[in-house]
Parts: C-alpha cells; structure tokens; sequence
C-alpha cells in the first residue's frame, strides 16, 4: 500500500503543470522605481509594499543610473549594451533565468524604457569625423562636458589634490626585443637575431600613475597555459616592488582582469589612507567597458573617466610620456642583462627584474607630473594640452549663396595666443579666402570663386586699402597661414579632398602629390589683389601645361607613324630580296666543282 501511495505522489506531480514566472504590471513596477528615487523610500519598503522583488528593483535602479552617469560622461551606452547589462543580471541574481539566449524581447526593451522615461534613445553628435580624427573643438568639449559634470556633483575639491588622480593604462613588451642596430659582415643581404623562445610571447602589462608622481602596483598578464608564477613570484620578491600576476585566455586585458586589477588598486587606496572620491582615466578599449566596474566603483566612491575616441595620444599622460622612454631603455636594458649575468634567453623572471630596472629609469616623479600637466588632467586646464598633435579644426560651414554679406563670415581673431592649427575657418565651398585678421568683427575684402568666373567684392568702411587676408583656396587645396612661428618654414599644409582637414606635408610630398609649389613663403599674407593676379596665373600656367601636353602627344603619335612606315619598308625589302634571291638559284644553278685544264682550254 505505501509503494502505491508514493507511485500515485509521484505521478501527480509529474501531471502538474509547471507554473510560469510570475509577470509585474509595468505601470506597478514605475511607481515602485518612481517612490523610490523621488519619494524616498528604500528598496525594501517599496518591495515590501508593492510586492515586487528586491533584486528586481534593485537592478534597474543600477542599469538607469549606469545609462545616465554614462551620456553625462560624454560616453553613452547602446541598445547592445543595455542588453548584455540585462543579460548578465539575470543570470547572476537567478537561480532560473528569464531570458533566453537571443536576451530580453523588444517588449521588455520597450518596457524598460516606460519605466525610465528619463532614459530614451537619441542620436549622439559626433565629437569628430567619422574619418577617426580628433579636432580642437573635441577636446574643448571633452574638458567642457567633464569641468560641468564635476561641479553639478560638487566634486570640485578634486581639481586641488593631485593625489587623487589617476591615470591607467596598458603596454606590451616582447621577451625578445631585438635591437634597432647591429653589427653584420659588410655586404649581407639579411641578419638574424635567433632566440629559443618564442618570438611571439609578448606580456601585457598594467600601470597606475597618479598625478602626484607615484607609481602604483603593476599588473602582469600571462596566457592560461603559464605555469611559472612561482618563478615570477620570486624575482618580484627580490626587486622589492609589489606586482599583481594575472592569467588569461590570451594574455590580454579582459573585463574581469581589469576588474580584479581595480579592485586591489582599491584595497591599496584604503592601505595608503587617500580620500575619496578618486578619478581614474582611460581609454575606451573593450576591456574597460564593463558595467560591473562601473557598479563597483560607484560603490566605492571611485569616478571613471573615459577618454575620447582617437584622442589618447594627447590627453593619456601613459602615452605621451611614459612608455616611449619606457620601450626604449628596456631594449637597451635587455642588451645590458645578457651581458651582466651572461644570458642568452630570458626567462619571464628575468623579465620582472628588467621591468622593475626600466621603471626606476624612466618613471620618474617629475615626469609623471610633467605628463599630467601637458594633457591638462592636472593641473585641470584645457590650455596645458599640446595642440601640436592636433591636424586642425574645423567648424561649422557658413554659406554665402543666399546671402551675399560678410555678416555670416565668422572672425578669426589672431590676436589670441592659441596655435596655428586652431585658427583655420573651412567655409563653404564657394570661399576662398575669409576676413582680415587685423580687426575683429570687420572685414573688408573677400573674394568668390566660382566655376566660370572670378569676383573681387570689398564692403566695409576702413582706411586700408589693402586688407591682408588670410585665404583657403579650395581648388588648389593650399591654405597659407598667417602665424610663422607656430609652423616650420620647412612644410606646406594642404586639405585633402575627401574629408577636407588640412594635413601638414612636406615640401617633397606636397611636389608629389602634384600640388603646384608656394611662390610666396609660408608667413606671407597675400591680399585681395594679388589672390587674383596670383589665381589668373595659376590658370593661365595650367592651360599652357595643357596645351603642351597635347603637343607632346601629337608628335608622339606623329613619332609612332613614322616607325611604323619604317618597319613596313623594312620588311617589304627583305621580302624582295628574298624573291630575287630564289629567282637567282632557279635560273644559274651552282656549280659544283672545277673544270679541268684541258677543257678550260678548249
């Protein structure tokens, strides 16, 4: 009787039905979100009142605050990243996940954004052109959109203390390094550097700097087949500096590498007693946009800064002064270490202890503090950023077709102390030369350029004559400057066709490019006048060079005619001579032999 009873309990509960997940009203789930961030409420009050999970309310709470920190960040997040985000909490705060493999549906998408109507889709303007170059007005924005974010949040105290800016970034370096020169037999085609290791076992590696000169603990990355971590362990040991080892797929930065790397440089913030909040700066890379960084560092009072695309050879201090200096004494350093202890190859300990060489070397304090204030971190001042790497700026077009008066030209100014490639103005594509720098706000001459014809207009009221100008030609894609002292006598700049940014080309590229030679030296201002006589010129110079290119061609053909008449009689007098030839044999068969003397007489 029992076995039957518990044969039936088991055959009832496989004839149960499963029971689904239970489903929230969306407008319920609003009201709980919305008690919560504008009422006061915690979590817990609202779960408990509306019935709604605790997780649940919790995780959109932290998915909202992460989209908005973002945008306000000048670094917003996508439909793809709102769904990985959903994706990863559901699988890590259930037991039994909701989604699926494809992710939430375009209903709960939809959803989530009813129940955020802070949040919406939008179309983000483009700090730079799609051609991946960054402008002067990028990183006017980027510091614009930053010094806003941190005053709106009351964080400026931080522009005073160095010691709570941070600066992260990674670097590769090769096992191997070979030298930049050696000595070889004269005459040989190739030289070897062989080495038993592999050539391809290069390590990552991960460096804090904080502005005040310190450098904090390095993270050193292997692949997952390393299995020499007590060796490295070791030579860490003797160098006296702490490292972090880490193993990957690959030996590359990951999200969770990245993490575990944030979250001992948190534990050693807490050891050396620095006041929070902090800001640390990097770069965009995959690795570093991670939503699970970003939670753990807002709980820990730790601000993320993230640097424009294609920007970070200006404003990443890493990249501007440290690791050139760094890559080029670890070569020489390696050279010195084979020598010293007589190795051939090295091994990954060898490796910490020539690291740790390096560093003592190159990153210095003073450097360090050198490289924060030349990309403007810190000291925080948009001035201290080296414009130089810049290719130029560019703004917005102003057209003159339906409004033929200087009031729509903007001004330059060229009596601010800014570099030469922020004074550049791209107008329309009917302008070639915009206002006088001599005087903000009045501008007397400027010329049109069209198609058939050429027209020199002069407004304004002025007492010169002749007002220098400073002119884009956009046929002849030349722009001369007005500044000589912020650009080398040696170079010309030219604007390339397609994405129209003026490109600094030497004297031998801008002859190959085919671009006519500068008659007048780079610091000379042309006027109005002399642009005419100059562009009359210009065209009369290219109709001569075409008409002697026709001329050349037709004597060529001529040339080719000729030659071909020539081989034609060339090769019917042979064919005469090989006919007279046969004719020749037919008629007077050749003899054969001598006759003899008796019959010659005869």
């Amino acid at each position: 009787m029992a076995n039957n009873k518990k044969l039936n309990m088991q055959l009832n509960s496989f004839s149960q039905p499963i029971t689904k997940r239970k489903q929230y009203n969306t407008e319920l789930i609003q009201t709980a979100l919305h008690s919560i961030t504008n009422d006061g409420k915690s979590i817990y009050s609202a779960s408990k009142e509306y019935n709604i999970p605790k997780s649940t309310l919790k995780n959109e709470i932290k998915i909202c605050d992460w989209i908005i920190e973002c945008a306000q960040k000048g670094d917003p997040r996508t439909k793809d990243d709102l769904i990985q985000a959903a994706i990863k909490y559901d699988i890590y705060e259930n037991k039994n996940p909701r989604f699926g493999k494809n992710g939430p549906s375009k209903k709960w998408l939809k959803n989530f954004l009813i129940r955020h109507p802070n949040v919406t889709f939008r179309k983000p303007e483009q700090l730079s052109k799609a051609s991946a170059t960054v402008t002067s007005q990028d990183i006017d924005i980027f510091f614009q959109v930053l010094e806003k974010w941190f005053i709106d949040n009351g964080h400026q105290d931080l522009f005073l203390h160095a010691e709570r800016w941070f600066n992260l970034d990674e670097s590769c370096f090769d096992l191997n390094s070979t030298p930049d020169r050696v000595l070889a037999p004269k005459g040989a085609k190739t030289v070897y550097s062989v080495n038993s290791t592999n050539l391809h076992d290069n390590i990552t590696t991960t460096f804090c700097f904080s502005a005040n000169g310190s450098v904090w603990p390095v993270q050193v990355l292997f692949n997952k087949t390393f299995s020499k971590l007590e060796e490295v362990s070791y030579a860490a040991g003797e160098t006296g500096k702490k490292f972090w080892f880490a193993k990957t797929e690959k030996g590359w930065q990951t999200k969770e590498s990245f993490l575990s790397y944030f979250e001992k440089i948190d534990e050693e913030l807490t050891l050396r007693k620095i006041q929070r909040p902090v800001v640390f700066c990097f770069d965009g890379h995959a690795s570093h946009d991670n939503i699970d960084l970003f939670l753990y560092c807002k709980e820990r009072d730790i601000i993320i800064v993230k640097f424009p695309p294609n920007a970070t050879n200006i404003l990443q201090m890493a990249d501007t002064s440290i690791f050139a200096p760094t890559k080029k004494n670890f070569r020489s350093e390696v050279t010195k270490y084979k020598h010293e202890y007589g190795k051939i190859n090295l091994s990954h300990g060898d490796f910490i202890k020539i690291l740790s060489r390096v560093m003592d070397k190159t990153m210095t304090a003073d450097l360090i503090k050198n490289g924060f204030r030349g990309t403007g971190i810190f000291p925080f001042n948009r001035k201290n950023v080296h414009d130089d790497r810049l290719i130029g700026t560019v703004h917005q077009h102003t057209s003159l077709n339906d409004d033929n008066t200087l009031s729509n030209i903007p001004v330059i100014n060229n009596s601010q102390n800014i570099k030469i490639e922020t004074q550049f103005e791209l107008m329309s594509l009917s302008i070639d030369i915009i206002q006088d720098d001599s005087h903000v706000g009045c501008s007397q001459n400027f010329i049109s350029y069209h198609d058939d014809h050429i027209t020199n207009n002069n407004e304004g009221s002025s007492t010169n004559d002749k007002t220098d100008t400073q002119i884009i030609d956009q046929q002849l894609k030349i722009i001369i400057p007005t500044n000589s002292n912020s650009i080398s006598q040696e170079n010309c700049l030219k604007i390339e066709e397609n994405n129209r940014e003026p490109i600094l080309l030497s004297p031998a590229e801008f002859s190959r490019k085919g671009v006519k030679r500068l008659k007048k030296p780079l610091n000379y201002v042309m006027t109005a006048d002399e642009v005419v006589e100059q562009r009359l010129a210009d065209i009369r110079e290219k109709e001569k060079i075409l008409k002697e290119k026709e001329e050349r061609k037709a004597i060529r053909e001529q040339n080719k005619l000729i030659r071909e008449n020539n081989v034609k009689i060339k090769k019917e007098m042979a064919d005469k001579r090989k006919e007279i030839q046969a004719t020749k044999v037919l008629i007077e068969p050749k003899k054969r032999g001598r006759k003899p003397k008796s019959m010659q007489q005869n």
